[in-house]
C-alpha cells in the first residue's frame, strides 16, 4: 500500500494505491481537513466575542438612554444593577463562562464604595 499526500484548499487529499494480486491496482481518494493551530482558533474566538460584545453593549446602552436610567434614584439604581446581574447570569452561556473565568482568577476584584452595584 502506497500513500501520497497532496495539500489543496486547506484539505489534505490522500491517494491510496492498493495492490493485490487478484485485484490489480485500485485508487482510492479521501479528504481530511487540516487542523488549525490553536493560536488561530483562539484569535477567531476573540474576534467573535468582541463583535458580539460591542453589539450587546450598544443595544443595552441605547435602552438605558431611552429609559433614562441615569436619572433614577439611588435605591432604584441599586435594584437595577442587582437585577441586571441576575439577568446576565440567567443566560446559561454567560453564567458558565463567567464561572470559568472566576475559577481561573481572571475577573477583576470589585469594590463598590456606594454599594449601589450589590445586593446586600
Amino acid at each position: 500500500m502506497i500513500y501520497k499526500k497532496l495539500l489543496k484548499n486547506q484539505l489534505e487529499l490522500y491517494c491510496i494505491i492498493c495492490c493485490h494480486p487478484a485485484i490489480g491496482i485500485k485508487l482510492k481518494y479521501g479528504k481530511q481537513k487540516v487542523l488549525q493551530p490553536p493560536e488561530e482558533h483562539f484569535k477567531e474566538i476573540e474576534a467573535i466575542l468582541h463583535k458580539h460584545a460591542l453589539a450587546l453593549e450598544a443595544e443595552i446602552r441605547a435602552l438605558q438612554q431611552a429609559d433614562e436610567t441615569a436619572k433614577w434614584s439611588e435605591p432604584w439604581k441599586r435594584i437595577y444593577n442587582w437585577r441586571f446581574a441576575n439577568a446576565f447570569v440567567r443566560q446559561k452561556i454567560f453564567r458558565n463562562w463567567g464561572a470559568d473565568a472566576a475559577a481561573w482568577g481572571l475577573l477583576p476584584e470589585r469594590f463598590y464604595p456606594n454599594r449601589g452595584n450589590q445586593e446586600g
